[in-house]
């Protein structure tokens, strides 16, 4: 049976856990006033954690137990959006829940998610798999004053994309918001002046809550944000659903070959991307490709380098290696060489 362990979440003190009687005794260290490192039978649990401002604050856990476990982040009266970010070795099982009633039952590795800090969050941990989350803690009011800079008949379309009146909202994280996570996963805290520190996490949090601004803004500006679709973004959306299925071929796919399969020209494929979805084609197929690229290598470290850059139809390993430092900062051997 799973062991149970219990938090609450604040913008003003971070976590607070309360431990069950298996793991009360054990080993507690507080590095510093930012960072705790809880040591067990059960594993070792580190928790980073900086107030950035009066309403805003980040941080950032790794977890890895020895047995399976259940963490449950329970129900606060302070009305926080809460962004997290799943950077974990392995899909792990959430289920978000209000009034007993259950809002998603999903993994979200490599994903961004929202929710509001007033639903029950549960963690499902299996044994010796490494969870990496970080979370940024949003007070709404210190958010809606400063949604007061953005144009007022975009307020409420970006309101609605953080998830301000549904309960939670989900998306597939952007390559340099991973980049970004990761960067914050692998800071050198104990050789960073603390003064320096503070001031790369603000900066790296407000870059990631930019991001969610930017992609709120593109959606509700963007001529196909209402109730109908159009024709074209069917079709478009069709077409990403096509390359994401198929992305593990040892041949790349090409803008010819869909062309071809969904009989629509070259040219017109080519502009459709480019105004509904801010990118070119060759973009779009290479950050999916890099994705998953990650995704498989997260979840299966032993697997050769080499054979899934064939997977993925490049021709070698280094081409391979060098597009995936480019776009994360670190080379996919960094993750296979350590459990990052």
């Amino acid at each position: 049976m799973a062991i149970s362990v219990s938090f609450s979440i604040s913008w003003e003190q971070g976590i607070k856990s309360t431990l069950p009687q298996e793991i009360i005794g054990h080993k507690v260290e507080h590095l510093n006033d930012h960072c705790t490192i809880l040591t067990s039978s059960y594993g070792e649990a580190v928790s980073t954690f900086y107030k950035l401002s009066d309403g805003f604050a980040l941080i950032s856990s790794k977890f890895n137990c020895q047995k399976d476990i259940v963490v449950t982040k329970t129900i606060s009266p302070e009305d926080l959006l809460i962004i997290g970010y799943d950077l974990s070795s392995a899909n792990i099982r959430y289920e978000l829940i209000n009034n007993e009633v259950i809002l998603s039952k999903q993994s979200f590795l490599n994903k961004t998610f929202i929710f509001s800090n007033l639903i029950q969050l549960n963690i499902f941990h299996k044994a010796n798999n490494v969870c990496n989350l970080l979370w940024l803690l949003i007070d709404k009011q210190w958010l809606g004053e400063r949604l007061n800079y953005i144009s007022p008949k975009y307020t409420n379309e970006v309101k609605n994309f953080f998830g301000w009146r549904k309960r939670i909202k989900t998306r597939d994280l952007d390559l340099n918001e991973i980049s970004i996570v990761r960067k914050i996963f692998n800071y050198p805290f104990d050789e960073t002046p603390e003064a320096i520190t503070y001031f790369d996490m603000k900066a790296a949090a407000n870059e990631l809550l930019a991001f969610h601004i930017k992609k709120a803004l593109t959606i509700a500006g963007d001529p196909t944000d209402n109730k109908i679709e159009r024709p074209e973004v069917v079709r478009l959306n069709e077409i990403k659903a096509y390359v994401r299925k198929n992305l593990l071929t040892s041949n790349p796919i090409t803008i010819t070959e869909l062309s071809k399969k969904f009989a629509i020209s070259e040219s017109t494929l080519k502009r459709f991307f480019k105004r509904y979805s801010n990118t070119s084609f060759t973009e779009f197929y290479n950050t999916e490709r890099l994705k998953k690229a990650y995704e498989i290598i997260c979840n299966n470290k032993s697997e050769k380098l080499q054979d899934i850059a064939q997977q993925l139809g490049y021709k070698n390993a280094s081409y391979f290696s060098k597009a995936f430092k480019k776009s994360f900062n670190f080379y996919p051997s960094e993750i296979k060489s350590k459990q990052i």
